[in-house]
């Protein structure tokens, strides 16, 4: 869940930001924009992230309608010169019963899947995938290559859903996943799974999460589960989360999260986030865990959602 949205409007944000730039002649341009910094026992680094997608639709009627998408999701270490990018997009073939991506389609746990960020830190979020899934996201970002396929989102009623396919770019492996988000009320169910198989192996992502809208709070928790075969990826998380709108601009979450792997720890996040209207917004949390010796990791961001 976007840490400004109350879970009402969450199952919308869901396939689209709040906002979209409409460039007219059937462009628009939808995505969000950051710029990260965070300390650490003396440690500073500043963090740039961008993740945008510059669509086009079809103008013509008709029940059958074509167009394309373009993304980059991308996170920049400034003081290492690391970078972590992913480009996704494709043919889009639009029907009644939804949308069809063919090419380098972004898997559809990552479009109908969404929890608060630990600490509201997108840095720290990307990191702890590996921990908590979905994982086709993060191999191609880690390992710098692309999967190709095709992928399906369709909407029903309060139900969306999808289903995506993918063979990795230079590797034996295939993606597999399926997600659904369903609004019950002032409840957001979300699920999925993703079966990744490479060579001998196997590795399934198992992924539940329900949140509720109490008017100005919202509570939810989460729970993935990874098992493997031939790799070292098994383990379980739990995620707890709420959050509380002060006023319309400012809105505290707390984070708790539970990763049991052969090393478990515990670890909170606090955020607070003050939005500035057409989609500006400033953001400061922290992170700590249980383990002895740990430092607290601080986070400050300044962003633009469009």
């Amino acid at each position: 869940m976007r840490i400004a949205a109350p879970t009402a409007m969450l199952l919308a944000s869901l396939t689209a930001p709040a906002l979209a730039l409409d460039l007219g002649n059937g462009f628009s341009l939808t995505g969000e924009v950051e710029l990260e910094y965070l300390s650490s026992s003396g440690d500073d680094t500043t963090i740039g992230w961008i993740d945008a997608t510059l669509g086009w639709r079809s103008q013509a009627g008709g029940t059958v309608g074509y167009g394309f998408d373009l993304t980059v999701d991308s996170t920049q270490l400034f003081e290492t010169g690391d970078d972590f990018t992913a480009y996704w997009g494709g043919l889009v073939v639009t029907t009644g019963a939804g949308d069809f991506t063919i090419g380098a389609p972004r898997p559809v746990l990552d479009v109908l899947y969404d929890t608060p960020k630990l600490g509201g830190s997108s840095f720290f979020d990307l990191q702890i995938e590996q921990f908590t899934g979905p994982l086709a996201a993060f191999l191609v970002k880690q390992a710098d290559i692309n999967a190709y396929g095709v992928s399906f989102i369709g909407t029903s009623g309060n139900l969306t859903y999808g289903v995506y396919y993918s063979q990795v770019e230079g590797e034996d492996a295939d993606i597999m996943q399926a997600a659904a988000a369903y609004q019950l009320g002032a409840t957001l169910i979300q699920g999925g799974a993703e079966v990744i198989k490479f060579g001998s192996g196997e590795i399934t992502t198992l992924m539940l999460a329900a949140t509720h809208d109490f008017d100005r709070f919202s509570l939810g928790a989460a729970i993935s589960d990874i098992s493997s075969s031939g790799a070292p990826f098994d383990g379980r998380t739990v995620k707890l989360f709420g959050d509380y709108q002060v006023t319309d601009a400012l809105v505290l979450g707390v984070q708790i999260v539970d990763v049991e792997t052969p090393l478990s720890v515990t670890l909170v996040g606090v955020s607070g986030e003050y939005g500035f209207g057409s989609g500006g917004y400033a953001r400061i949390g922290a992170i700590d865990s249980d383990q002895s010796g740990s430092d607290t990791i601080f986070d400050a961001a300044v962003g633009f959602r469009f």
